[in-house]
């Protein structure tokens, strides 16, 4: 992993920070988690990544560090770390994560009760018939802001030939928001489950999407979700 840059506001209560993540090959994937600050004045940070004591610094200056969510079951490589930084943090993880990493601290799982304990700014969406992944989107009322982790890229350029290869693999090279070939081929387990999140998402007609994975889009969040996620609608 590439050392993490400074953190950036985007929103009204919404900060990010972006890193490289390298991966076996020479892939490098663009990362981005989420800061929020909630109504008590905690601070929310969603899958997060390399923490340099600097950044730190940056994210405890918002306020207390009162939770950490690991948003699907890929989405957890610093989360240790985070945890152990922060020992008072609330670890809030989807449905078998613990199972696949032991190792980490999980205090509870993804669910509706999590909206109240994130002061109710905050609502939740499982991506149902994906039990494999078990993806939660975010939608910060507020800023009318949709976080999206590894439903839709929205990568503009890659660094390495090897990026580009897998990107291509995976569909996501377009320039554009596009969805990786695996929710398809792979994570598809439930159809109609996943349809019905698919509109779910869809219908809170967000007016900022922040994907983990790329670019921000701002104002016309709606028509690309809706082309990008297309054959998932029809489910």
């Amino acid at each position: 992993m590439s050392s993490a840059q400074s953190l950036s506001p985007l929103a009204p209560g919404v900060w990010g920070y972006d890193y490289q993540l390298t991966m076996p090959g020479g892939v490098e994937f663009p990362v981005r988690p989420y800061v929020i600050v909630l109504p008590d004045g905690g601070v929310w940070l969603c899958s997060p990544g390399p923490i340099s004591d600097a950044l730190a610094a940056e994210i405890e200056a918002l306020g207390p560090v009162r939770h950490l969510v690991s948003p699907n079951t890929f989405h957890h490589l610093s989360l240790g770390d985070a945890s152990r930084r922060w020992p008072d943090a609330k670890v809030w993880a989807p449905a078998g994560l613990q199972k696949k990493r032991p190792d980490l601290r999980i205090d509870a799982t993804l669910g509706p009760e999590a909206e109240a304990a994130w002061g109710g700014v905050i609502q939740l969406q499982l991506m149902e018939g994906a039990p494999d992944l078990n993806e939660w989107v975010f939608f910060y009322r507020p800023s009318r802001a949709l976080i999206v982790t590894d439903l839709v890229f929205n990568i503009q350029s890659w660094t390495t030939w090897m990026s580009s290869f897998v990107f291509w693999m995976m569909g996501v090279n377009q320039h554009k928001l596009a969805q990786s070939r695996a929710w398809r081929f792979v994570l598809a387990k439930d159809a109609a489950a996943l349809g019905r999140s698919a509109r779910a998402v869809v219908a809170l007609d967000a007016e900022l999407l922040l994907p983990s994975h790329g670019a921000i889009i701002r104002g016309a969040v709606r028509p690309e979700l809706e082309r990008a996620m297309s054959w998932m609608l029809t489910l």
